[in-house]
């Protein structure tokens, strides 16, 4: 090769790197925050809980998380967190983080000692109607879909382009302002939403440091399920068990032996799930 070719070529490399950081830095970002209602107790259907979900997205890429969590691992990850601090940012029972590209999601979350995480390739069917309705400034249309046993009642715009929402949610022509299942149960709406230069789309070093056990998404539920059924002597052995993994075979109480895997939806205590296609 001669040297003008080795030029020519040095050249042509260069001005392809160029564009393509040209690109991704015209790649907007945008932060999204949604409130979210929730009436965690079967038996106790007029107590609505709060708390509030940030959505990133850049590009393809979302990464979703408790607001809260957020602000506890930012802080984590400089120093240690104040009394006060700890109380400000109380955090949901049982938080996840959710990372986005295209259909791969990528789910992540904390129960008992342990992190667990699982992918899961996604594209919603919706179910477009004429219905509109106007959501604090925006022209929303209504669209259904049905997602891990429960059906979802969802109002987007196309006054913000964006394929954005909150959870798993996403495949609409607009970001999601409000979305609720069949009974009200679990409620998101958007209540804030701006442009920014940058935004996290990545675990903090307090998650990440963590070892995760890899698992599939009904496999978790069932986890998580049967964790939250358990009574405190109870989590208090499974925590001092000594090993990590899914909750197997059976623990001993007072009242006896309890099979996790026997147990229906009403027999597990008070907890709504928002997926509950898991449970025979």
């Amino acid at each position: 090769m001669t040297t003008v070719s080795k030029i020519f070529l040095a050249t042509f490399m260069l001005l392809g790197i160029y564009f393509i950081g040209l690109k991704n830095s015209q790649v907007k970002s945008h932060a999204f925050l949604y409130k979210f209602d929730f009436k965690h107790h079967t038996n106790r259907p007029d107590l609505v809980l709060t708390d509030y979900v940030l959505v990133n997205k850049k590009g393809d890429t979302t990464f979703t998380s408790f607001y809260n969590q957020m602000k506890r691992d930012s802080i984590n990850s400089i120093r240690k967190m104040s009394s006060q601090e700890r109380f400000d940012f109380r955090i949901n029972e049982y938080p996840y983080y959710i990372e986005t590209v295209e259909d791969k999601i990528l789910f992540t979350a904390e129960v008992g000692d342990q992190y667990f995480q699982y992918e899961e390739q996604i594209r919603f069917k919706w179910n477009i109607t004429d219905s509109i309705r106007k959501i604090n400034s925006y022209k929303c249309k209504f669209a259904t879909t049905t997602y891990a046993g429960r059906i979802w009642n969802a109002w987007f715009t196309q006054d913000i382009p964006i394929n954005v929402g909150p959870y798993k949610f996403k495949d609409l022509p607009g970001a999601i302002i409000e979305i609720n299942d069949s009974e009200n149960i679990f409620k998101y709406s958007l209540i804030k939403f701006k442009e920014k230069r940058e935004v996290r789309l990545e675990h903090f070093s307090s998650v990440t440091k963590n070892a995760m056990e890899k698992t599939t998404r009904k496999e978790f539920n069932k986890h998580q399920q049967a964790y939250l059924a358990l009574s405190f002597e109870q989590r208090m052995a499974y925590l001092s068990r000594g090993e990590a993994g899914i909750i197997k075979g059976t623990f001993n109480s007072e009242d006896g032996e309890v099979d996790f895997k026997s147990k229906s939806l009403d027999e597990m205590d008070d907890y709504q799930f928002i997926e509950i296609d898991h449970i025979e």
